[in-house]
């Protein structure tokens, strides 16, 4: 998986997760439904675990994971640039 994949499917899977979590522990409380609040805690492994796995560098296969904000023009390691 490229890494520019795996950092959007991870903020998908993140995001679904947190919504299914809150929308899960709302239903929870007054239908007593809790298959949201599972799938929501599902979906938030999944995204720690795409960005763990696949989101690296394509060249010396470093975790990007400690760059902060937004995906790097360079490697922060090995300083080749990642496009």
């Amino acid at each position: 998986m490229n890494y520019r994949t795996a950092y959007w499917l991870s903020i998908f899977l993140w995001l679904a997760g947190f919504i299914l979590l809150i929308l899960g522990g709302i239903s929870a409380l007054s239908a007593r439904v809790q298959w949201p609040m599972y799938l929501g805690f599902l979906a938030i492994v999944a995204g720690i675990a795409t960005d763990l796995l696949f989101y690296r560098c394509p060249h010396c296969g470093k975790s990007l994971i400690s760059v902060r904000g937004s995906i790097p023009s360079f490697c922060p390691f090995c300083g080749r640039p990642l496009d």
